[in-house]
């Protein structure tokens, strides 16, 4: 898979999708305004083995760390993945905060508007058939086969410790509101 830090490199996604990719900074605040009965379902959480590509983007010279994995839904429609990865020395300092979370989205609760948390800029993708994520996301929407999803994601550092967040949008995303 490549990733991109412009739109404009790749494929071009449908508009409407485009729209999600660049203008929410803080996704769940968007789309809440736009489905009121979003929820999140928690899919995951534990020790995670992080692959090569994860381990540069995090800049981990180790294998161990942790994982996260969220669906946020609105009624039966599935909407997005997420995915947070980091080293097992992130998830170590911060252990009760990651333990606590539940169902509560982890940007809103831990990462925005703290003076200690810096996060980077989105870089973009397609996730294919290749990918490992690909058949998660096929049998999160069964009633639907679809050929790629598109992705971004950004790298946070919290105390100067890193953590990625994956973001991935379901072809059944509606059209990104105006004025949001």
């Amino acid at each position: 898979m490549i990733w991109s830090d412009s739109l404009e490199t790749l494929t071009p996604p449908p508009i409407p999708l485009q729209n999600w990719l660049l203008k929410p900074f803080v996704l769940t605040d968007s789309l809440k305004k736009c489905h009121p009965t979003l929820s999140l379902t928690l899919l995951q959480q534990g020790p995670q083995f992080l692959s090569l590509e994860y381990q540069h983007y995090l800049n981990s010279s180790t294998t161990e760390g942790w994982s996260r994995e969220i669906i946020t839904h609105d009624y039966q429609n599935p909407l997005t993945y997420g995915q947070v990865s980091m080293p097992i020395t992130t998830y170590l300092a911060y252990q009760q905060s990651f333990d606590q979370l539940g169902t509560n989205p982890i940007g809103q609760t831990l990462l925005y508007n703290k003076s200690n948390v810096i996060r980077g800029p989105f870089s973009f993708g397609m996730l294919s058939a290749s990918h490992p994520l690909f058949v998660t996301l096929q049998s999160l929407c069964p009633q639907n086969k679809f050929p790629a999803f598109w992705a971004r994601r950004s790298l946070f550092l919290w105390d100067k410790l890193p953590l990625m967040v994956l973001e991935v949008f379901f072809p059944t995303l509606p059209d990104y509101p105006m004025g949001v």
